[in-house]
């Protein structure tokens, strides 16, 4: 069932016309992440 969401959360936007990059379904991904340095978020909310 999965593998069956995958497929459909990445079609979404390559059908809207987006260039999407893909793996091997459930294969190890590594990687590192470092938070260095002060962060901004933007929130933004509806007009009342």
């Amino acid at each position: 069932m999965s593998e069956s969401v995958y497929e459909a959360v990445r079609q979404t936007p390559r059908s809207a016309g987006s260039r999407v990059e893909t793996g091997v379904f459930g294969a190890d991904v590594a990687f590192a992440l470092v938070n260095d340095g002060p962060v901004a978020l933007l929130l933004q909310t509806p007009a009342r």
